[in-house]
């Protein structure tokens, strides 16, 4: 079972959310022209709502994710959940983070899972929640994109607890890029403290970003 879901994840390796658009578009893009405002109330988002998703199982259709002329009867299910953390998709904006309109109105975080979570669509249970991701600015401005980051991972993190709270049995944490940056923090703070988390953690596959020997445990 392992062998075959390690086998399906090097696919993710080989594509990225830009699929034939050229990258060099997304670098053109408009930065956050004022600095973080931490008198703002950012309230929790609700997960309950499936609008918060990008993905859930119960209620999306995995065959949406495949290419159209993929033949998927073959394949074989396992009772595993995943995880997926999607990439930034923020390029352009004057806003630190994206808002919950960005959700439904960003074509490229849908793309996001046809390249990349597609691989799991059928075989594994498959939950990937939308967050209020920061800009691709933050990672240059460290000060207000610290902010940014530590509200964008709020999402991931309660977006996790609620996966963990109702989506029982073993899961696989995935993700690229800024998803990875916490999608680490996540593990460290969330499932490595708590054992009966970490015991149903069987696989971590982190891409897009550094990841150090001991960023896991």
């Amino acid at each position: 079972m392992i062998k075959h879901l390690l086998f399906s994840l090097l696919f993710l390796t080989l594509f990225s959310c830009n699929s034939s658009k050229n990258i060099a578009d997304f670098w053109d893009y408009s930065i956050p022209n004022e600095n973080f405002n931490d008198r703002v109330d950012y309230p929790a988002l609700n997960y309950s709502d499936s609008k918060n998703w990008l993905f859930y199982e119960t209620s999306d259709d995995y065959r949406d994710l495949l290419p159209k002329n993929y033949d998927s009867k073959n394949d074989s299910s396992y009772a595993i959940s995943v995880f997926y953390i999607h990439p930034t998709t923020l390029y352009h904006g004057t806003n630190w983070n994206a808002d919950t309109n960005f959700f439904r109105n960003e074509s490229l975080i849908q793309l996001c899972a046809e390249n990349q979570a597609s691989v799991f669509a059928g075989i594994t249970k498959l939950y990937a929640p939308h967050y209020r991701e920061m800009h691709i600015y933050s990672y240059t401005d460290t000060v207000n994109g610290q902010k940014a980051f530590d509200l964008a991972y709020k999402d991931v993190r309660n977006a996790f607890k609620f996966f963990a709270k109702n989506i029982s049995g073993p899961f696989i944490i995935a993700s690229h890029s800024q998803g990875t940056n916490h999608a680490v923090k996540l593990i460290q703070e969330e499932i490595a403290p708590n054992k009966a988390l970490k015991n149903r953690l069987i696989l971590s596959y982190l891409i897009g970003m550094d990841v150090k020997k001991n960023d896991q445990k």
